[in-house]
């Protein structure tokens, strides 16, 4: 096929056919309504590439939570199995607890029959030794012990005697030594002391009756001048009371909340050595008879510690001496201070010191002269309990001082019976007095009387 125009198609066969005409070029209005509907539908697919897109999102956001939620039913599922165990857990435990108080209660009951038990044989011991070896009247026994027709008494083979006979029956010896007098009385005790080993002295301080003995003892040994003498006394001290070997190492001195409080209050400690009186051991006691085993003895303790005299309800306290702690709207703490009212013009301050469940330590501090000064007292005082032998404890204050220059000049003047003295015994008196009427009427048991001593001694020279 040849062509020879554009207008027209010749064919090879000679018949000649005219093509149509061209369309005409598309008008402009045309062209924009065409790219308007590729724009428009370009839009559509934009957004509903968008709108898939976000079905997406909410797809993979609603498996999220899905997930989520099947963790946390997974999560609380685990809670509950853990909860169901622990409760499982704490009924064994309540049971397993129950089963042991049953068991304490058992053996508090049969601890109890033991320790009467053991007491009656004990009794029936010093009866058979004394119908063995019926002993002589003490009179009788120290004039066996006489010499120089009765003019001599051996002392160191009376106190070899007694010293053989105080573990078996302390009653009997208590009463020979009350029939010495004088300087037969204080050298037999001193050999005696001498004698007795560490261990007997334990024994007898677990015992009211060999406690009495080994109190009647330091008596005998009042204000002594030698060391020898002030050996025996804080030897038979520290093993009859580990309270004053405490009371007079004071190791609360190192603490440091001790030390926090100090600064902070602007107080410092009336450590014993720093007084000028003879030193001076003492306890004020009531011993508690037949008390519970199962009893919580820290119940007492933490009731004086937050308040003395409202723990002893003694109106005779309270005119003798008046604690008033100065944090008394919270719970005892170390380092606290208690301004005492003391009868007379001189009051005084003490710190806290040492709180455990079975006793608390007062010591002595000195303040700024426009609160209470100087104590009159150097040295620190124990408040607690504790218990001896079978169903009986002992409520005690121990002390271990010196008193100040005052009380050194009242005490040179008039002796021991100085007026500073008599206050303080009557004032510790009155608070074990009060304390033993107040259990009474608290708890189901039985006090016995108050009993007290205290014994002096001065640094060898």
């Amino acid at each position: 096929m040849n062509t020879t125009g554009p207008t027209h198609i010749v064919f090879t066969h000679g018949d000649t056919f005219y093509a149509p005409p061209p369309p005409p070029p598309p008008r402009v209005d045309d062209r924009i309504r065409d790219a308007s509907a590729a724009m428009e539908a370009n839009r559509r697919v934009e957004e509903t590439n968008r709108q898939v897109r976000e079905m997406e999102d909410r797809r993979r956001e609603t498996e999220h939570r899905l997930q989520e939620e099947r963790d946390r039913q997974s999560r609380q599922r685990m809670q509950e199995q853990q909860i169901q165990e622990a409760e499982r857990q704490g009924r064994d435990l309540q049971e397993a607890s129950r089963q042991a108080h049953e068991r304490m209660r058992r053996n508090a009951e049969e601890l109890r029959s033991l320790d009467r038990d053991l007491t009656r044989l004990r009794e029936v011991h010093r009866e058979l030794a004394t119908l063995a070896d019926p002993l002589p009247a003490p009179r009788s026994l120290i004039d066996q012990h006489r010499s120089w027709w009765g003019l001599r008494l051996n002392t160191g083979q009376l106190a070899g005697r007694l010293a053989s006979l105080a573990q078996a029956n302390p009653e009997y010896v208590s009463r020979v030594l009350a029939e010495l007098s004088g300087r037969h009385a204080g050298d037999t005790v001193l050999r005696l002391a001498d004698q007795l080993e560490d261990d007997q002295i334990k024994s007898l301080s677990q015992s009211p009756a060999g406690r009495q003995l080994l109190i009647q003892m330091l008596g005998h040994l009042h204000y002594p001048r030698s060391g020898r003498i002030t050996y025996n006394i804080i030897r038979i001290i520290n093993i009859m009371s580990p309270s004053h070997q405490r009371l007079r190492e004071e190791p609360w001195v190192s603490d440091p909340r001790v030390q926090a409080a100090l600064e902070r209050s602007g107080t410092s400690l009336q450590r014993a050595e720093l007084g000028a009186d003879s030193y001076i051991f003492d306890e004020y006691a009531v011993v508690i008879n037949e008390i519970p085993r199962e009893l919580d003895l820290s119940r007492l303790v933490t009731a004086m510690a937050a308040g003395i005299n409202e723990f002893a309800e003694s109106s005779r306290f309270d005119m003798l001496t008046r604690f008033q702690r100065r944090a008394a709207d919270r719970p005892p703490t170390i380092g606290e201070l208690i301004d005492i009212d003391i009868s007379g013009p001189d009051d005084g301050t003490v710190m806290l010191v040492e709180l455990t469940d079975s006793r608390f330590v007062y010591q002595t501090v000195a303040t700024s002269p426009h609160e209470t000064g100087a104590h009159p007292e150097f040295g620190a005082r124990e408040f607690g309990i504790e218990r001896l032998d079978g169903d009986s404890a002992i409520l005690y204050t121990r002390g271990f001082s010196r008193g100040d220059w005052l009380i050194k000049a009242a005490n040179e003047f008039t002796g021991p019976v100085s007026i500073p003295s008599m206050l303080q015994r009557w004032a510790w008196q009155s608070l074990l007095d009060g304390a033993s009427h107040a259990i009474g009427r608290q708890w189901p048991i039985r006090t016995a009387p108050a009993t007290w001593w205290f014994v002096g001694y001065d640094e060898p020279r």
